[in-house]
């Protein structure tokens, strides 16, 4: 697919199974919505206001998919914001010796989304890890786990010099949020925090439960 256009501004492609390559020259695009499979090669030209939403669906048998993903992901680099759609945590849990021969694919992107249908390998630990790697710089990471039961999670970073009230964590520049955890994840949660010094800052988890 190869698309060349000044006035285009929003383009989906769904169940282009036999799609190999896209090539977008679209500097006016700013809603790409994209649903076929397997991952095609891309080359792209668009606004910096670009929002873009992936349904991925890895093979089982596929284990070259985190490299592929990652190379697909590292073409939105710039855009603004990302939501990402899979059935299973697996499909965006970047394995950690695979990070290492990566640089993060989305280090331009300020807002992440994440809508997860179930969860079944990985800890919610696993998958915020994953997802800051994929995105290091982001100003909003939000994600929804359906099943075993619905959970929320938002991180918004705010400007120190806001004086509008906060809800919680008042002094930090991450706010935090609405969850719906168990308080083995709370903790979970808490420990990783602060077991990474360089994001240390970015979360008190409400005190739901005792610990």
């Amino acid at each position: 697919m190869k698309i060349t256009s000044d006035r285009l501004k929003w383009l989906r492609a769904s169940g282009c199974h036999n799609l190999i390559a896209v090539e977008l020259d679209t500097p006016n695009l700013i809603k790409f919505q994209y649903n076929c499979h397997p991952l095609s090669t891309f080359k792209l030209k668009a606004s910096v206001l670009l929002e873009a939403t992936f349904c991925l669906s890895p093979e089982a048998d596929d284990n070259h998919w985190h490299s592929k993903l990652t190379k697909f992901l590292a073409n939105f680099n710039h855009s603004k914001a990302i939501e990402l759609s899979c059935h299973c945590d697996r499909a965006i849990v970047i394995p950690k010796d695979l990070r290492e021969n990566f640089l993060p694919p989305l280090y331009g992107t300020n807002i992440l989304q994440v809508n997860l249908q179930n969860q079944s390998n990985y800890s919610v630990v696993d998958i915020i890890d994953s997802m800051l790697w994929i995105s290091p710089h982001l100003g909003t990471l939000s994600f929804i786990i359906r099943a075993p039961g619905v959970k929320t999670l938002k991180f918004i970073y705010e400007d120190a010099s806001d004086n509008d009230e906060k809800p919680c964590c008042a002094s930090l520049p991450w706010k935090c949020w609405r969850q719906n955890f168990t308080c083995m994840e709370q903790q979970e949660l808490r420990n990783y925090f602060f077991a990474n010094a360089d994001i240390s800052e970015m979360i008190v988890i409400p005190q739901y439960c005792s610990l």
